[in-house]
C-alpha cells in the first residue's frame, strides 16, 4: 500500500533507467527526466516504487508472442530489449496497482508507448504499456477515460478499444497528409458497443498553446459527461511542444500545464504516462513540471544545479522551452514517432 493514500506514486528504478536509456529513439532521455525531477527534491515526497516483476506471460495479456521476434526500420533491435520490455511492462502494471490500492495520482514517465499493436512493433514502440495498463485498471474501474496529448495519434490504443464502451479515448493530434501515423480522423467515433466512445481532435502544423487549450476545452466536457470515468489515463507526449523538430508545433509548457491541471481537477484517480518527445531537455522540463502539479507544489522557475544542468542552457529555466535541436541522442533515423 502507498504510505499515504493521497500521495502521488512514481515509478522509477536503476534498472528501469538503465534500459530505457537505450531506447534507440530516445537515448539517454530517461536519466535526464528522472534526474531533473529528483533535483527539485520531489523524490523525498513522492512514493517511489520500482517496476513489478513480470514475465513475458504478463505481456501476453495483450501482445502476441510473434511480436517479440520483430524489428523494423524505426524499431531496430538493441542490447537489452528483452529487459526493456519487461521493465516497461512491469512499470505500468505497478503504476496501475498503486491506483487500485488507493493512490490518487500515479506517474510513469518511461511509459506511453501507444503505437505498438498486439503483433506488430511500430513508431519506436516495442510494446504497448498503455493498453496493458488500461486492461489492468479495468479489474477495478468500470469506466476508464484515455486522454492522449502526444502530437501523433495513438493508433494502436484506439484500435484496441474501438468496440468497447468501458474505455473512452480522447486523442488530440496533428492530422495532415503524410504525417505519421495517418489515422485518427474526426469521423472515427467507435463501432458496435463502442459507438460514440472515440473522440479525435485534430490540428495542423504550428498549432499554438492558446489554440491547443481551446481545442481541448471545446470537447472534453462532453467526453466527461458521456464517459463518466472512474479513472483517467493520460499520455503526456512532449512532442507537441515548441522546439520539437518532429512535432513542429508551438505549444508552450505553461499552456500544456493548463490542460494537465484541468485533468487533475477531476475527482478520480489519474495515471500519467510519458510518450514522444525528441527535444530531451524540453521533455524533462514538461514532465518535471507535471510532477510538481501532482504534488501540488509551487513551480520553481530555475533549474537546480545537478549532473545534467548544462543541458538546460542558455535559460536554465523550467517553463521556457529550449530551441529546436538536431538530436545526437538517437540511434534511428527519426522520420516519425510515438
Amino acid at each position: 500500500m502507498p504510505k499515504d493514500s493521497q500521495s502521488a506514486s512514481y515509478v522509477c528504478s536503476k534498472d528501469l533507467v538503465k534500459y530505457c536509456n537505450r531506447l534507440p529513439s530516445n537515448i539517454g532521455r530517461s536519466q535526464l527526466v528522472h534526474s531533473l525531477v529528483e533535483s527539485f527534491g520531489l523524490f523525498k515526497e513522492l512514493t517511489i516504487v520500482g517496476p513489478k516483476d513480470i514475465t513475458i506471460k504478463d505481456l501476453l495479456e495483450y501482445h502476441d508472442e510473434s511480436l517479440f521476434e520483430q524489428e523494423s526500420e524505426d524499431c531496430p533491435s538493441f542490447s537489452g530489449l528483452h529487459e526493456y520490455r519487461l521493465l516497461v511492462g512491469g512499470g505500468v502494471l505497478k503504476a496501475c496497482d498503486q491506483l487500485i490500492q488507493g493512490s490518487t495520482r500515479s506517474i510513469f514517465w518511461d511509459g506511453g508507448r501507444h503505437h505498438c499493436f498486439s503483433d506488430r512493433v511500430s513508431g519506436f514502440c516495442y510494446l504497448n504499456d498503455v493498453i496493458l495498463g488500461i486492461l489492468r485498471l479495468q479489474d477495478r474501474f468500470h469506466s476508464v477515460l484515455y486522454i492522449d496529448l502526444d502530437v501523433h495519434h495513438g493508433d494502436a490504443v484506439q484500435e484496441a478499444f474501438y468496440f468497447s464502451n468501458r474505455v473512452h479515448t480522447f486523442d488530440m493530434h496533428r492530422y495532415e497528409p503524410g504525417f505519421f501515423p495517418g489515422t485518427g480522423n474526426v469521423s472515427d467515433v467507435g463501432k458496435g458497443s463502442g459507438l460514440g466512445c472515440t473522440t479525435n481532435v485534430v490540428f495542423e502544423r504550428g498549432v499554438t498553446g492558446n489554440e491547443w487549450i481551446s481545442l481541448f476545452r471545446s470537447k472534453i466536457d462532453q467526453v466527461y459527461t458521456n464517459s463518466q470515468p472512474e479513472c483517467i489515463v493520460v499520455q503526456c507526449g512532449a512532442d507537441v511542444l515548441e522546439g520539437d523538430r518532429l512535432g513542429e508545433c508551438q505549444v508552450d509548457i505553461p499552456s500544456y500545464l493548463q490542460v494537465i491541471q484541468d485533468i487533475l481537477d477531476s475527482p478520480v484517480p489519474v495515471l500519467l504516462l510519458g510518450g514522444g518527445g525528441y527535444n530531451h531537455p524540453n521533455a524533462a522540463r514538461l514532465w518535471a513540471a507535471i510532477t510538481h502539479l501532482c504534488m501540488k507544489k509551487p513551480l520553481s522557475h530555475d533549474i537546480p544545479e545537478h549532473d545534467y544542468f548544462t543541458h538546460y542552457g542558455p535559460t536554465y529555466e523550467l517553463l521556457i522551452c529550449g530551441a529546436s535541436q538536431t538530436p545526437t541522442t538517437s540511434a534511428v533515423k527519426i522520420t516519425h514517432a510515438p
